[in-house]
């Protein structure tokens, strides 16, 4: 479960200073699409490894509920 936060923690500053360039809508529009993915590849995963990548995956594309 920390993989998330941990990930996040890396590149918060990274989507923070491309959401200043670019806008907040579009850091939404990233955010949820790959969210979704994460989410469902989440459900189909095989093993333990596997769901802790895409929780790695979803910190490090998140910004959703920031940008809301």
């Amino acid at each position: 479960f920390a993989a998330t936060f941990i990930s996040q923690a890396i590149v918060s500053p990274y989507w923070g200073s491309l959401a200043d360039r670019k806008g907040r809508k579009l850091m939404c529009m990233r955010a949820s699409g790959v969210m979704a993915c994460t989410i469902f590849l989440t459900g189909l995963s095989f093993n333990v490894w596997m769901i802790i990548g895409m929780r790695f995956l979803q910190g490090a594309f998140s910004g959703y509920i920031n940008n809301s």
